[in-house]
Formats: C-alpha cells, sequence, structure tokens
C-alpha cells in the first residue's frame, strides 16, 4: 500500500514538469525571515528517497515543495 502511495506521490510530483506555476519562498537569514514571490514554469525536479522533493522553475534555484507557501498551477 505504501509502495502505491508512493508511486502516486512521483507522479504527481512529475506531471508539473512544463506546468506554470507561483508560490512564495521564505527564507531565515539570522533573526530575519525574507519572502519572495516566484513565478514561471518548473524546468527541473529532484525526487528523494526521503520525501523531501524539490522543484525548479526557469532553471533557476531548486526549492523544497514542503517548504513553499501559497502554491498554485496557473493556466
Amino acid at each position: 500500500m505504501l509502495k502505491d502511495q508512493t508511486n502516486q506521490d512521483f507522479k504527481d510530483i512529475v506531471s508539473l514538469m512544463g506546468q506554470q506555476v507561483s508560490f512564495i519562498s521564505s527564507l531565515k537569514v539570522e533573526d530575519k525571515f525574507y519572502t519572495q514571490e516566484i513565478k514561471g514554469t518548473v524546468t527541473d525536479i529532484s525526487l528523494s528517497l526521503s520525501g523531501q522533493h524539490s522543484i525548479s522553475v526557469d532553471h533557476g534555484d531548486f526549492f523544497l515543495l514542503s517548504k513553499l507557501l501559497e502554491f498554485q498551477l496557473l493556466a
């Protein structure tokens, strides 16, 4: 059963490839938080057996999916 769920999770994440997305990324530096709105096309995906999957938008930095705020697919 867990294997089936893992396979479905991978399929859902891989389906993001080429999709237009937007989200907010938050970064903590010392005692301050900085946020950045990211919009663009998912160009790279990193799948991890640990479940810490990440995406890259427009060949830029990678972002952990679990840390993204207000994630949405754009039309």
